[in-house]
């Protein structure tokens, strides 16, 4: 099963709306409010938001919204997820009630996908490129972390792939 991943980097807009699975990430949705996500994750508490932000994940139609906090319980779809012990801990990506995180919610959603049965994950919008959050070691580590990512998903015959204007075509095959 393909499933598209959404986030809110440039290359986004590459993404064209097909019959595929989609899993969003933050608000997402204010670029695709007339077909919305299937999955929407949220891995930061909603006062990290402006309230313009937050009225958007909080009105996205979706099937389950998945966050790790209970602030976020008053969304009609909310599933709780618990994360897994330690930043790229992927030794705990198989355990179903643990899920692996990183420093960006890129990262989970990819875990989300992968937890969901994907064979393929199709990762638009996280180019890395300028995040006001991700300079210096915060990059380093997201980066790592999704180069390890990349490798479980390789050994595990899961295919990943990337549009080439994001920092992870550096070793994601790219689009």
């Amino acid at each position: 099963m393909k499933i598209n991943v959404l986030c809110l980097g440039n290359s986004v807009h590459r993404y064209v709306v097909d019959n595929d699975t989609t899993i969003g990430v933050n608000d997402v949705n204010k670029l695709f409010p007339d077909t919305p996500v299937d999955y929407l994750v949220c891995v930061d508490l909603p006062s990290a938001f402006t309230k313009e932000r937050l009225h958007t994940i909080e009105n996205t139609p979706c099937k389950k919204f998945f966050a790790p906090f209970d602030e976020w319980k008053h969304h009609s779809k909310f599933e709780k997820i618990k994360l897994a012990n330690g930043r790229s801990n992927l030794s705990k990506l198989k355990d179903p009630e643990l899920v692996c995180y990183s420093n960006n919610s890129a990262f989970v959603a990819c875990i989300m996908a992968y937890k969901l049965g994907a064979t393929e994950i199709v990762l638009y919008g996280a180019d890395f490129t300028n995040h006001p959050n991700f300079k210096g070691s915060s990059f380093n580590r997201a980066i790592e972390d999704f180069r390890c990512l990349y490798q479980f998903f390789k050994e595990n015959k899961i295919k990943m792939t990337v549009p080439l204007e994001s920092m992870l075509a550096l070793f994601i095959p790219s689009f």
